[in-house]
């Protein structure tokens, strides 16, 4: 009897002081500081607060990953060339959002990049007239885009002079441009093009996609020159996380 109550009183004593420990862990973990990251982020000039389902989804994402790990993320908005300099060039951020190994590419070599899985991926082309869809790109003479997009499949016809661009600072200026006729077609991402012009512009269908213009599906990751750890930590949870990402992509209408 003696040798149970010892036993007893010995469990007591270690069950006491491991809860006193986790109690003493746990309320280090609140009260440690959150890591700082910083997400630069696309800002259009004429964009109104203007954030399109895949930016809101994003934003989400990186909400989740920042709270499963004990980070805060502070979003830093910049016009896409700033963006692009302050990221690559000024290194005073520690993520960018989006990315793609196929923008600027002359701003990338001789650095190394980090990339996470993509989060989406969207198409990109060219937004035309009903009246003008079908025509050949050697019928396309000046092409609109935002400024800092990459018009990808064009840039050949650019370098021959054979296609001029104009560049706009947001998306209601550049489909505007593209409905009064003042470039013959808009390179934009498609989604983004319709959801402005029938939420924003009131124009629904005022301007279509070509299917037989250049064209291409454009995947949107996170990138880093200073943080690759946790880019790979970003793609675990990627995966560990797709019932929730799941969710996500169902609430904003978003395709796997």
């Amino acid at each position: 009897m003696k040798h149970l109550r010892a036993a007893l009183c010995h469990f007591c004593i270690g069950l006491a002081t491991s809860l006193a420990q986790a109690a003493d862990a746990e309320q280090t973990t609140e009260s440690a500081p959150q890591q700082q990251f910083t997400i630069g982020w696309e800002q259009l000039q004429n964009s109104n607060g203007y954030a399109d389902k895949y930016e809101r989804y994003a934003h989400e994402v990186f909400d989740l990953f920042a709270q499963r790990n004990g980070y805060a993320f502070h979003y830093v908005q910049l016009p896409i060339n700033r963006l692009f300099s302050a990221f690559v060039i000024d290194q005073s951020l520690d993520f960018k959002y989006p990315d793609n190994p196929e923008w600027k590419k002359e701003l990338r070599s001789k650095r190394s990049f980090s990339y996470s899985a993509p989060l989406a991926t969207r198409l990109a082309g060219a937004m035309v007239l009903p009246q003008h869809q079908g025509r050949p790109l050697a019928a396309i003479r000046t092409l609109g885009t935002i400024l800092g997009f990459t018009p990808v499949g064009y840039t050949e016809a650019i370098d021959k002079k054979a296609l001029s661009v104009v560049r706009s600072n947001g998306y209601v200026s550049l489909l505007g441009h593209a409905m009064a006729n003042h470039v013959d077609a808009a390179y934009i991402n498609v989604e983004t093009a319709k959801d402005v012009l029938k939420d924003r512009m009131r124009a629904p269908g005022a301007l279509v996609f070509d299917p037989g213009l250049p064209h291409q599906y454009v995947e949107l990751s996170l990138s880093t020159l200073r943080h690759p750890e946790l880019i790979t930590r970003f793609n675990l949870f990627l995966l560990e996380e797709r019932p929730s990402l799941a969710k996500l992509r169902q609430k904003y209408h978003i395709e796997e």
